[in-house]
């Protein structure tokens, strides 16, 4: 994993992203988490442009100058990844798997979430389902690549183990009752899979349709066309998809508004340019 490349990537939007303004989406990944509420944070001199509906007539009225109330919204936004550990995802593009690239966001996600005083919570869908409690910053990251040390996901070396899917080759089909009681208690949910393991139909629906559900779908070229049924049968499934089952996947996945992260491009980019619409 670059995380040089992650920390490069938060200097470069931190402008951007943590402004304190009037704004009712300040903070992190802004147009998509919302804190609780706003707090007054302090008067400024008023300026051409600012919204009058925040000016304090009573201080205006003493000071013979006008001025505007700011404010600063009250974060502590719980965010919830779930990092499906499918046995496709650890394939990818170059020396960068879809799996690499899926932690690479949770690591920004980790660095972001302590500038907007944010916390994560990381659940893995492995044989089990692994459950990192709530952190931010570097402590999260550190929490993270750690317990995928120890459950062999990572080498000593902080790279993935390529080998790791051979070695445990019947992770079964996603539980999906099991995400939506994660769902039910959860304020915003990023979910990074490339859908393999997940079960078509109504319950998928279900979990997609959720207004806090941020939904990616990791993909490399291997996930392309014909190539599509090579790529799965690679694997052992439980249940093995066909070329014609895997596309009309992709139909039903591109109708629940899951947004596609190649990771043969800049995935990072392309994930906070998502966010931040």
């Amino acid at each position: 994993m670059d995380l040089k490349e992650v920390h490069r990537q938060v200097g470069r939007i931190k402008g951007r992203l943590f402004r304190s303004s009037n704004s009712f989406a300040v903070g992190a990944l802004k147009s998509s988490f919302r804190g609780s509420g706003l707090q007054f944070k302090e008067h400024q001199v008023y300026a051409h442009g600012d919204d009058v509906r925040f000016i304090d007539w009573k201080l205006t009225a003493k000071t013979n100058t006008t001025f505007v109330k700011t404010f600063e919204e009250e974060r502590n936004v719980e965010i919830n990844i779930l990092l499906d550990l499918a046995d496709t995802m650890f394939v990818g593009h170059g020396k960068v798997t879809k799996l690499e690239a899926a932690l690479e966001i949770i690591c920004l996600l980790y660095l972001l979430s302590k500038e907007s005083n944010d916390k994560v919570r990381v659940i893995i869908l492995a044989e089990q389902v692994w459950d990192i409690p709530f952190a931010n910053g570097d402590r999260g990251i550190i929490r993270l690549l750690k317990f995928l040390e120890e459950k062999g996901v990572l080498g000593s070396d902080g790279h993935v183990n390529r080998n790791y899917p051979l070695e445990h080759p019947d992770l079964p089909e996603i539980n999906t009752r099991q995400i939506l009681l994660h769902l039910r208690r959860s304020k915003e949910v990023i979910l990074l899979s490339d859908y393999y393991r997940f079960p078509r139909g109504p319950e998928l629906k279900r979990i997609l349709h959720q207004r806090n559900v941020h939904a990616f779908r990791m993909l490399c070229d291997l996930d392309k066309g014909d190539r599509v049924k090579f790529f799965v049968d690679a694997f052992k499934h439980t249940a093995p998809l066909s070329v014609d089952t895997v596309r009309e996947s992709d139909t039903e996945l591109e109708e629940l508004h899951v947004k596609d992260l190649w990771v043969s491009e800049k995935y990072l980019d392309n994930f906070i340019r998502v966010m931040t619409r």
